[in-house]
């Protein structure tokens, strides 16, 4: 007799280290982001950000944040940015024109 076993081997992929803050951020988000929802890895500066997209084209909003996790720049589709929150698409901040993309962290 002859005997095969097949297994499947779930293939290591490159794993970006996160933050604490960014990985409790991210396992909350997973919960409510819609189908089309990721996070992705940008370099701006020096720095890391994350932009956390939920995948709502209605209202499409979207927020970067640094590595602990404080907000440096909101989209916002059919909402007005105030107060502290920036439009990361505004001339003055630019974003996602000027930061570089380092990956795509995770996708629904």
């Amino acid at each position: 007799l002859f005997c095969i076993v097949l297994s499947c081997k779930k293939e290591k992929t490159n794993i970006t280290p996160v933050t604490t803050c960014i990985d409790t951020k991210l396992e909350a988000f997973k919960k409510t982001a819609t189908c089309s929802g990721f996070v992705n890895q940008y370099s701006l500066n020096g720095k890391i950000y994350y932009h956390f997209d939920s995948g709502s084209a209605c209202d499409g909003s979207t927020e970067v944040v640094d590595e602990q996790c404080v907000q440096y720049c909101i989209t916002c589709g059919k909402c007005t940015s105030t107060g502290a929150k920036k439009d990361c698409n505004a001339a003055n901040v630019d974003f996602f024109n000027t930061a570089k993309l380092i990956k795509q962290i995770w996708k629904l």
